[in-house]
């Protein structure tokens, strides 16, 4: 619901000038995140930590919606095993302030080596420092539904939470 209104929110008027967010095509955003997993399945639900992850995105703002932004993204889980994922996010900006509001979603996969397959919804939160450096933080559910290493008719869900920087060009 949270993602449908921030995505339904029209533009703010205002008497003060705008930063131009039309000359941004690019950003980059590097996050480093864990929380809380949740097994389900037979017989009963697991509550575990999250392992940790490192994400990195590019993301790509859309020509004629500039609140828009598109970002292909890498995975890399490192403390249950290395594992190597794909993501595919679809994020939509506000302001709120200063400050720099946005709801995600999106696809993501591990693929090597066992392969998990779920999806992605969250929101997060960016400081402008610069108009070019962000300091960006993202919470939100991954439910993975699909995949070799989960249990049959099971899902796993993670609850993470991540801080990182966003360098836009």
């Amino acid at each position: 619901m949270f993602a449908l209104f921030l995505a339904a929110a029209p533009p703010e008027a205002k008497a003060e000038p705008k930063e131009d967010l039309g000359r941004q095509k690019v950003s980059v955003t590097a996050l480093g995140a864990s929380g809380v997993g949740l097994a389900s399945g037979p017989p009963k639900t697991q509550v575990m930590r999250s392992p940790a992850m490192l994400l990195f995105d590019v993301g790509f703002f859309h020509p004629e919606h500039q609140w828009l932004e598109f970002s292909p993204s890498v995975m890399f889980e490192f403390e249950r095993g290395q594992l190597f994922g794909l993501g595919f996010r679809l994020r939509a900006f506000t302001s709120l302030g200063r400050l720099r509001l946005y709801a995600l979603g999106g696809l993501e996969g591990f693929v090597a080596p066992r392969k998990l397959l779920g999806v992605r919804l969250g929101a997060g939160v960016a400081l402008p420092l610069h108009p070019r450096f962000w300091i960006v933080t993202e919470l939100g559910p991954t439910v993975y539904f699909a995949g070799n290493d989960l249990r049959e008719r099971s899902t796993f869900t993670k609850l993470d939470a991540g801080v990182g920087f966003r360098v836009n060009f």
